[in-house]
């Protein structure tokens, strides 16, 4: 999905070429960790009538031919939601099936990166988040929070200590895994903990 935008009306195969412009334009980073090009590729696309267009993609490095385990590790990456990229088109950016904007209204749209993540093109009607921004879902980021820092852990060592029925159990580490993730309405989330007691060498 690599095909480059032209100055007509984008189609919907062009729109991954359109987010990666966007993208470069606002600084904003679909793989973090990638130590290469990424590409996007669609996962779930739904088209209903007054209620716009929502394209689900997977991110993931661009794959090297003939390099071993590249088919196994990007049908793995397909199911992690670290890895999902959720664009939304509003009605007024469609007529029909088509798009409204072009590539040259796309370059030179003013872009703004909200503070929940999610970055916003409203000329255009556009909107994009990678996990875990998610406008519909506020509270998804601070659930993946897991810093020792924040309310999330010391939630967590709560929960922990009432679970094991002691305040002599802290929490060490944790870690946030998102089970099942579908964008704008739901994340199964699941929590991974280690605890420690106050004498260090006693551990569960």
């Amino acid at each position: 999905m690599n095909t480059q935008p032209n100055d007509n009306n984008v189609s919907i195969m062009e729109l991954p070429a359109i987010i990666s412009l966007l993208c470069e334009r606002a600084n904003y980073l679909l793989l973090p960790e990638a130590k290469g090009t990424v590409s996007l590729f669609v996962r779930y696309l739904r088209r209903k009538a007054e209620r716009g267009l929502a394209v689900i993609y997977t991110v993931d490095d661009v794959p090297v031919k003939g390099q071993p385990g590249q088919t196994a590790a990007h049908k793995a990456h397909a199911k992690n939601p670290n890895r999902s990229v959720s664009l939304t088109l509003d009605e007024q950016a469609l007529d029909g099936a088509r798009i409204r904007f072009s590539a040259s209204q796309a370059q030179q749209t003013p872009l703004v990166v909200q503070a929940s993540g999610v970055l916003n093109a409203d000329e255009l009607g556009l909107s994009l988040q990678t996990f875990p921004a998610d406008d519909r879902l506020p509270m998804l980021a601070a659930s993946c929070d897991t810093t020792p820092q924040g309310p999330l852990f010391r939630a967590l060592e709560a929960a922990a200590q009432a679970t094991l029925g002691s305040t002599a159990w802290h929490l060490s580490s944790a870690e946030a895994i998102p089970v099942r993730y579908k964008p704008a309405n739901r994340c199964v989330i699941r929590y991974n903990l280690t605890v420690e007691q106050d004498e260090p060498s006693t551990r569960r």
